[in-house]
């Protein structure tokens, strides 16, 4: 597993801003989390459920470098612990 951080650069107040995803050795999601620009939490989704307007991509997750190549999107590796925090503290 591998874990991400992705940064949308955007104006609209209602699309999310920051996406955090467990990606498989195969490339697909398997969970994910996203948050507006102010911090408030859209949703979150994984294999067995979602919540609000979330849910897994069913494309392969592009590589940190692909997504960086698009001015728009800022994306970083982040840690398992870190994801899980994340994790925890919104199914909570």
């Amino acid at each position: 597993m591998k874990y991400i951080k992705v940064i949308w650069r955007h104006i609209f107040e209602e699309e999310p801003y920051a996406f955090y995803s467990e990606i498989d050795s195969d490339g697909y999601e398997t969970r994910k989390i996203e948050f507006l620009k102010n911090g408030e939490l859209i949703g979150f989704a994984d294999e067995n459920q979602t919540w609000g307007p979330s849910i897994l991509s069913d494309q392969m997750i592009p590589s940190i470098a692909e997504i960086n190549d698009d001015d728009a999107f800022e994306g970083f590796e982040i840690t398992k612990d870190d994801f899980e925090t994340i994790w925890n503290n919104v199914l909570r």
